[in-house]
């Protein structure tokens, strides 16, 4: 496939970086800073909720995008195919649709991406503990779901206290709730997940015990 124009990959880029910064706002943190001799430059976009996936990318000749700790890294060409792939494991990342598995100096990172397609990389990490082989590292690891950068209301149905717990979210911008719920779920909600995790409960009842709780406190 025929490569794109540098300025037509930059221009893509610098736009994929600003629409991040707009779009997700004071729940990440973009910086943008010049890398190599080629006018390239490199991103990073690191999320405030730390149970989400930061992710970098440096642009020369190539794109070269790391999602993950040792593995999801790629080296991309400046094709459209190729600057697609990249788009659409972005969107995985920050919808997290990302499960990463870690074991003693490696990591491997499966993203599901848009349209059902699981992608997947092994990377290892320096020092002599990456080179020790691990024979089925990647079923007996640690495996970490990783959250999505922001999650909107709508995306809350039906997840389980336990998710819920981990998403870093501000579930008190849900406007389906009352006023005076809203201004003290945030002071309530971690007495209710102590109760609710270990029994799986689902975010009605999570919001249902916060009330209660408001109510007897108010």
């Amino acid at each position: 496939m025929a490569e794109m124009d540098f300025t037509q990959v930059e221009a893509h880029l610098s736009a994929l970086a600003e629409n991040l910064a707009s779009d997700f706002g004071d729940a990440v943190s973009v910086t943008r800073a010049p890398f190599g001799p080629l006018d390239g430059h490199m991103v990073s976009v690191m999320p405030a909720n730390p149970h989400s996936l930061a992710f970098t990318w440096i642009w020369i000749d190539e794109i070269v995008l790391q999602t993950g700790h040792e593995g999801g890294r790629w080296e991309l060409e400046p094709t459209a195919r190729d600057l697609q792939f990249f788009d659409d494991v972005v969107a995985a990342v920050v919808t997290g649709r990302v499960v990463e598995t870690f074991a003693a100096g490696r990591s491997a990172v499966a993203l599901t991406l848009a349209n059902g397609d699981v992608v997947r990389n092994v990377g290892y990490g320096g020092g002599l503990i990456s080179l020790i082989p691990l024979p089925g590292w990647r079923r007996w690891g640690v495996e970490s779901d990783m959250s999505p950068t922001v999650m909107r209301s709508g995306d809350l149905i039906g997840l389980t206290c336990a998710q819920l717990a981990r998403t870093g979210t501000v579930i008190f911008s849900l406007p389906q709730l009352p006023v005076r719920i809203l201004a003290n779920l945030g002071m309530v909600v971690e007495r209710t997940f102590d109760d609710a995790v270990d029994l799986g409960g689902s975010i009605a009842e999570v919001v249902g015990l916060a009330a209660g709780l408001i109510e007897q406190t108010a």
